[in-house]
């Protein structure tokens, strides 16, 4: 939480600060300096990515290395969001989250994006932290707009689909499962998803073999 926390000075304080800035701080441009902090900042994110691949049991201590490498470089996008992710992440849809939880993970995706317009985690964020409930259309159009930028946001993507099968459009949600799944073939609960829709479409025979296939790759995952 140190990224987000308000600094305090006092006066004297920040004149002293304000004096090693100019008497000394140009070393923070030196060629060197930059490469130091960016090799520090990749070395915390790579522990963050390593952190998650624990599941869920690994997020808070990823959250807190995103937190170190940002705080160490300031210009690292991919850690501000990888960060704006794995705080999204948490959330979810939890109604226990507060808004200031949704504003620090917001401010990570935005600080991202602004480094870099591409940045896939930022474009991630920002849709998983809007709720479909009562909320689609705003969903639909955040989706859509980070799709148009990254069409390889595969979690954008189904939750497009969760939302508007949700809100009974079958149709438009099947078209964007069955995108999901050429991108990710491999995923059982995406299989699963595009069988139900199918089945929510008057097609039977299609969900029926969507289904079949999805057991005989994957016979015992929960989904399935």
């Amino acid at each position: 939480a140190a990224v987000f926390s308000s600094r305090l000075l006092s006066r004297r304080g920040a004149l002293a600060v304000a004096g090693v800035a100019a008497c000394g701080g140009g070393y923070l441009l030196l060629p060197g300096a930059f490469f130091s902090r960016r090799a520090d900042a990749e070395r915390l994110y790579a522990a963050g990515l390593e952190a998650e691949r624990r599941g869920e049991s690994g997020l808070l201590q990823a959250i807190a290395s995103y937190e170190r490498a940002v705080a160490t470089d300031p210009q690292y996008a991919a850690g501000w969001g990888a960060l704006a992710r794995a705080l999204a992440s948490r959330l979810g849809e939890d109604p226990s989250s507060t808004d200031v939880d949704r504003a620090r993970a917001r401010e990570a995706a935005d600080r991202a994006l602004r480094l870099a317009p591409g940045n896939a985690d930022a474009w991630t964020a920002r849709v998983l932290l809007e709720p479909c409930f009562r909320n689609w259309l705003v969903l639909e159009r955040t989706a859509r707009e980070a799709l148009a930028v990254r069409p390889d946001l595969t979690a954008a993507r189904l939750k497009l689909s969760l939302c508007l099968s949700n809100a009974g459009r079958f149709r438009d949600a099947l078209g964007i499962a069955r995108a999901t799944i050429q991108r990710e073939p491999l995923i059982p609960s995406h299989q699963t998803h595009l069988a139900w829709l199918l089945w929510q479409t008057g097609d039977l025979r299609g969900a029926r073999r969507v289904y079949d296939g999805a057991y005989r790759a994957w016979p015992f995952d929960r989904y399935v």
